[in-house]
């Protein structure tokens, strides 16, 4: 056996771990944040620093504790969040004792009702970076062992960290979307032809990407897993396709039904997996034996397309829902308690889905796995909001003027979301032809992630800084 087969093997034939691990690492990227910014506020609002010394400090708080819950901290990812949670609470509580010499009574009733910043949606913005980072750090991770394989993509069914990857950036797209932020009213003031068009030509750099992607692979002999899209289907295609798809049905179909529209789809998607055997098809072909045809060839990549639009107009839905105008904290307190009865609900229609219909699988996007990336995306999305909310709040009690920043690491890598996530493919290209990965000792490997990232988000920084923005359309 060749190096690169021995590659493929050590990512594939992989049974994953279980949601409640995925969402507890998940989770770590929201204490990071309020770790970061109770720094932030607490120890360098007062003080003026370098831009060098800012980017040192929100690298070892918003990178650091994700690139360690998921190598060699991956089986204590409660004990670090509880550790990250308990600095931060030492932190504020000690600043608010300094605070608490002015004898002043608090208003509970402005604190509450304090304006939210509408046009803010700090969360969002978190939801997003961490998407991205989170992705570029496990494609080259898992090439490692330290990477731990339950983590990794499953091969048939199960719940892998790195199976919530296109469905976290699906839903990290649609949740922005000029439909989710209430804009179809100028759609629609176009022609449907032009708007056709429009549409074509903002997916043409991603199918430009996912061909030069598929060139760069089938020349250089680099390693692949066929069985994650198929032969030639890859992570760009799938989203140029779930954009062109998802813009034709809202162009018929008011956004106000978006959800209802991806819950058709994915219930007549999963109606033709469980009941004409098309589960079999996508996950053990034919039984002639090799794959035959252009379909044949890219089935799982094809078809899983239906789950991802279906993730997508829901996600559109859930956007509508995040962008409504809501003038204080305490409305927004509301919202939190929506969306966590949302996750909960998702949570148990996720058990029903698995003990009577199908396990989760990723390669389908079927509907369990639908159903879990709406639990694991709302989660998160509701547990940033909650980090946003608490924030805010002590703001008002501790300190009495806004301190939240947009002016972080964060910001840099939604600045330039798209050529991030490219130079993290280029930069994972470059290791893995430098050395072989999956033969590192742990040490070395972690050094290896740990330089990785700092460069990936150093690039990041410095073209945020420097408001270098590359538009793709």
């Amino acid at each position: 056996m060749d190096y690169r087969e021995e590659h493929e093997h050590f990512v594939s034939n992989l049974n994953g771990t279980t949601v409640l691990e995925v969402s507890l690492i998940g989770a770590t990227a929201s204490w990071s944040v309020f770790l970061h910014f109770t720094i932030a506020m607490c120890l360098l609002s007062d003080r003026k620093f370098t831009t060098s010394f800012r980017f040192f400090v929100d690298f070892m708080c918003l990178v650091l504790p994700i690139l360690m819950c998921t190598t060699i901290l991956s089986d204590h990812s409660v004990a670090l969040g509880c550790t990250m949670l308990s600095v931060s609470a030492i932190i504020f509580i000690r600043r608010s004792i300094n605070n608490s010499k002015t004898d002043e009574s608090i208003d509970w009733y402005k604190v509450i009702h304090k304006p939210m910043l509408d046009t803010k949606h700090y969360f969002i913005s978190w939801f997003r970076a961490y998407t991205l980072i989170a992705t570029a750090l496990t494609i080259l991770a898992v090439d490692f062992q330290i990477f731990p394989r339950r983590l990794a993509k499953t091969e048939y069914y199960g719940t892998g960290l790195m199976d919530i990857g296109v469905g976290s950036f699906v839903v990290s797209n649609a949740i922005v979307s000029s439909e989710a932020r209430s804009k179809q009213a100028s759609i629609r003031k176009t022609s449907t032809f032009d708007h056709i068009v429009k549409m074509v030509k903002s997916a043409i750099p991603l199918l430009i990407l996912g061909g030069v992607r598929l060139i760069s692979v089938k020349a250089t002999d680099y390693q692949e897993h066929v069985s994650e899209y198929g032969v030639h289907w890859n992570f760009f295609f799938t989203l140029a396709f779930v954009k062109v798809l998802s813009s034709c049905v809202m162009l018929v179909i008011s956004v106000q039904y978006t959800g209802l529209i991806g819950v058709g789809f994915i219930s007549i998607y999963q109606y033709m997996l469980s009941g004409y055997g098309l589960s079999k098809y996508i996950l053990y072909g034919n039984k002639e034996g090799p794959r035959h045809g252009f379909i044949d060839a890219n089935r799982e990549g094809l078809f899983s397309c239906i789950g991802y639009l279906a993730i997508y107009l829901m996600a559109v839905q859930l956007g509508i829902f995040l962008f409504r105008k809501r003038e204080s904290i305490l409305h927004w307190i509301i919202a939190l308690v929506q969306l966590t009865t949302i996750a909960l609900l998702a949570r148990l229609v996720l058990y029903v889905c698995e003990r009577h219909i199908e396990p989760v699988s990723r390669r389908m996007a079927n509907l369990s796995y639908v159903v879990w990336m709406v639990f694991y995306n709302v989660l998160s999305i509701a547990t940033f909001l909650l980090v946003q909310i608490v924030l805010q709040l002590l703001e008002g009690l501790v300190f009495k003027k806004d301190l939240i920043s947009e002016d972080s690491l964060l910001s840099a890598y939604n600045y330039n979301g798209l050529l991030c996530f490219l130079l993290s493919n280029v930069l994972t290209g470059i290791v893995n032809f430098s050395i072989q990965t999956i033969h590192s000792k742990k040490e070395i490997s972690f050094l290896i992630l740990l330089l990785y990232l700092l460069i990936l988000s150093l690039l990041c920084y410095i073209m945020f800084k420097r408001k270098i923005k590359v538009k793709f359309w």
